[in-house]
């Protein structure tokens, strides 16, 4: 375990049909999107352990803490989401995790399969000479945001529109109207829509043309993160 003072954070929801990746859910059916999220969910967990940091979950509180211990183990440390939006929910978690003595947070959140330990790692060696670190995702929001104690301002989770497409350009006015210094990863595709996965599949070299079309693709997929 690396020194201390650094952790990764994650952003987390149980993985229960219906509450859990619906839209996906709405074309390939809600459990098979939980299967899905689940296996996104312990693709992320194995890269977050490589990186070598302590790692906090914070949790949707749709279930206890303890579910969440009995799905992923009791090797994390847990904090309870209870903000009304996004972004409060990440300013808790923020608030919580500094509270906890560590003085440098990188938060991602659980719909990246694809985010790698190397990201995570880049984040992190950034957050020691920047105030900020900021990993944009494409549909104009970011899947990543590290932060400094000293830097750290309840103003980067307000007043934003969580669901819109200006949450990264609005962070980087923020970082700039308070003259922070700030490291931009590269941009990544979160999956939350039917092209998101397409895009996810064929980045994983399975075939979107076979018998049983997508819901066959998206099986062979949870069958690569170990669900079968």
């Amino acid at each position: 375990m690396k020194e201390q003072n650094t952790c990764l954070a994650v952003m987390l929801k149980y993985p229960e049909p219906g509450r859990v990746k619906t839209r996906l859910g709405r074309v390939i059916g809600m459990s098979q999107a939980a299967r899905l999220y689940r296996g996104f969910v312990l693709r992320l967990m194995e890269s977050c352990k490589s990186v070598g940091y302590e790692v906090v979950l914070s949790c949707h509180p749709d279930r206890p803490v303890h579910d969440y211990k009995k799905w992923l183990g009791s090797g994390y440390r847990f904090v309870v989401q209870d903000g009304d939006d996004l972004g409060l929910n990440m300013m808790g978690c923020f608030e919580r995790v500094f509270g906890m003595g560590f003085k440098r947070v990188v938060l991602v959140g659980s719909d990246l399969p694809h985010l790698s330990m190397g990201y995570m790692k880049t984040a992190i060696q950034r957050l020691e000479s920047n105030d900020v670190v900021v990993g944009p995702a494409r549909d104009g929001g970011y899947y990543l945001l590290g932060m400094s104690q000293d830097a750290y301002s309840p103003v980067f989770f307000q007043d934003i529109s969580w669901s819109g497409p200006d949450v990264f350009s609005r962070t980087m006015e923020i970082v700039e109207d308070n003259n922070l210094k700030s490291f931009i990863l590269p941009c990544l595709r979160d999956v939350d829509t039917v092209d998101d996965l397409k895009f996810i599949l064929i980045r994983e070299g399975i075939e979107l043309d076979r018998p049983g079309g997508l819901n066959r693709a998206v099986e062979e997929l949870i069958g690569r993160y170990g669900l079968f």
